[in-house]
């Protein structure tokens, strides 16, 4: 029995509907099989399926969440501080400018549906993917670059408007 039919959400299949839907769209050439499979194993059960449904969002949503990341570095407190809490924001205003809120929200509650993830964390970084939504959905709206969005999730920081810290 082949490894891809015992589990429906290895990461070869992955690879393999990523790769098919980029040569159904033209771009073989940009496919990268580090850019959509090497993360694999870090996926919920719920992104897995996601991204089973939803596979020409792999490579995009992939490289939204390397940019937050690379963004994010410059702020303390990279897990449950404001770093963390401008990478929530600005992955799930990219991946809203890149689709749209509904598909974007829908990834990003998968990726929230970590079973060890403590509940006031969970609910930090849902808030602030809420947030990232909001401005995803400004910044398609006003036609916003990729740079002014940045700004107004800073501003939204500065202004306390994201949540940096647990609350119980």
């Amino acid at each position: 029995m082949s490894h891809i039919c015992s589990d429906p959400y290895d990461e070869a299949f992955l690879e393999f509907l990523h790769s098919k839907w980029l040569k159904e769209h033209g771009n073989e050439s940009s496919s990268d099989s580090s850019s959509s499979g090497g993360d694999y194993s870090r996926l919920t059960e719920a992104e897995k399926r996601f991204l089973m449904r939803h596979p020409q969002v792999i490579k995009k949503f992939h490289d939204n969440a390397r940019k937050a990341s690379e963004a994010a570095k410059k702020f303390p407190g990279q897990h449950n501080g404001e770093g963390d809490a401008v990478r929530h924001v600005y992955w799930s205003a990219l991946n809203t400018l890149s689709e749209n809120a509904n598909l974007a929200k829908e990834f990003g509650d998968a990726h929230e549906q970590n079973p060890g993830q403590d509940i006031a964390e969970k609910n930090m970084d849902l808030f602030n993917n809420s947030i990232g939504y909001q401005l995803g959905d400004l910044a398609k709206q006003n036609k916003w670059s990729e740079e002014r969005l940045f700004k107004e999730i800073i501003k939204y920081k500065n202004d306390g408007k994201l949540q940096t810290k647990l609350h119980p």
